[in-house]
């Protein structure tokens, strides 16, 4: 598959997600999956190397909205996790943790992201920012973990979701797990 991760060992989540749950225990707990064995939509929505939020709106028919549910700026790294949900609607379609090497981005794209006003990958893409999505993996999630719970109105026994580095200007700058319910 085109876009099969070529990640030697699936990334640390509770690394990932440090700091930005109530303690590291409570981070999502996700078991590595192939990208073939992801069921449909959740392989449309994940095996890409496009930003998740054009993917989604494609998918549900309208633009998303950011909600930042924690951050922590520390330096030029700056952390948090949100939820995304699209535009009329109250329900959850992806909760996410994003870790931003400030300095890797322009000035006024780190403003907008700071501001917490918009969802990043529509920030990038309206700020021309050249981008390439490198997933590293792919994982299957019981929807009863505690730390899934903005997206338990989805129902469904499993969530889906993925890894990625964010490659801005050909350097990495943006890691991120999403993981989706649909």
């Amino acid at each position: 598959m085109a876009n099969q991760p070529a990640h030697p060992s699936p990334p640390d989540l509770a690394e990932l997600c440090r700091g930005l749950f109530d303690a590291p225990a409570t981070a999502p707990r996700g078991a590595p999956v192939s990208a073939e064995q992801l069921p449909e939509p959740a392989r449309f929505l994940l095996v890409h190397d496009e930003h998740m939020t054009l993917r989604l709106e494609q998918h549900f028919g309208a633009a998303v909205r950011l909600r930042v549910l924690a951050d922590h700026l520390e330096g030029r790294s700056y952390r948090r996790r949100i939820v995304l949900t699209p535009d009329g609607h109250d329900r959850i379609v992806e909760l996410g943790v994003v870790r931003i090497r400030l300095d890797r981005l322009p000035d006024a794209v780190r403003g907008e992201v700071l501001s917490k006003s918009a969802p990043l990958g529509d920030i990038l893409t309206r700020h021309g920012v050249m981008t390439h999505v490198r997933p590293q993996a792919y994982y299957r999630f019981d929807a009863a973990d505690p730390a899934l719970a903005p997206l338990s109105a989805a129902g469904g026994a499993e969530r889906f979701g993925r890894v990625a580095t964010i490659d801005c200007d050909g350097r990495p700058a943006i890691e991120l797990l999403e993981i989706i319910a649909v």
